[in-house]
């Protein structure tokens, strides 16, 4: 009967949490370089296998990425990068290096490339510096930035083999774990392109239907079970 109830509970709590993942998702499906965030619950028995005291009977949640490619739109920015492959740009923040896959740069007052927030993009020798005009910047396929007839720098693109080392560090930032090993991205850069969000509404609300329908089922069990419970009790 205890264990019911805690499966249940357990199952709640994932349908909540995934409900608020897909409103986020909703929220961001227009949103330059967004990763679709998911949930997914590991089964009862891996659970049992990773706990090192007690027996547990509740279903963990555990957070996942989708890293698929989103859409490419044409812009009429050349400071508008956009990714062709795995990889991320590099940008430089207070609290270390993070990657993303959302390239709408502009330039601050010292000519540097940076983020909507502000976050120098990285090349191979630093934060990318212009100074000129920025309609005369052209970055190639490989990520050499030109300025004025003169090279500037390269992208500094990364990549990893297993792209769940990285976590959310904000809307389209992430970081990566301690430890982790950088490799070089073989990505092609499109400038004058953004990449959209990899989140598609018609999906995510479809998902959400199912979920809410999960949410409800499992509140029957839980009442159909403490109803028992109550009955043996009696």
């Amino acid at each position: 009967m205890e264990s019911g109830l805690i499966q249940g509970a357990a199952l709640l709590h994932g349908a909540a949490r995934a409900q608020e993942l897909f409103a986020q998702n909703l929220a961001n499906a227009s949103t330059p370089g967004y990763r679709r965030q998911l949930v997914r619950f590991e089964s009862f028995e891996a659970r049992l296998r990773e706990l090192q005291g007690g027996p547990s009977i509740v279903p963990g949640s555990l957070p996942a990425i989708d890293f698929s490619q989103g859409p490419a739109n044409p812009t009429a920015s050349p400071t508008d990068l956009a990714l062709d492959g795995p990889g991320f740009f590099v940008v430089q923040t207070p609290d270390g290096p993070r990657y993303t896959r959302a390239g709408v740069f502009t330039m601050d007052g010292t000519g540097r490339l940076v983020t909507a927030d502000g976050f120098p993009v990285l090349g191979e020798s630093g934060p990318i510096t212009i100074r000129g005009p920025v309609e005369g910047m052209t970055v190639s396929a490989t990520g050499v930035v030109n300025a004025g007839g003169k090279r500037i720098d390269r992208l500094r693109l990364l990549g990893f083999s297993d792209p769940r080392v990285l976590e959310p560090a904000g809307a389209t930032l992430f970081r990566a774990r301690e430890g982790t090993v950088e490799e070089a991205s073989t990505a092609r850069v499109r400038q004058g392109f953004r990449e959209g969000s990899n989140v598609s509404a018609v999906e995510e609300l479809a998902v959400m239907l199912v979920n809410l329908r999960l949410h409800e089922a499992a509140t029957q069990a839980l009442e159909v079970t403490r109803r028992a419970g109550e009955r043996l009790l009696a």
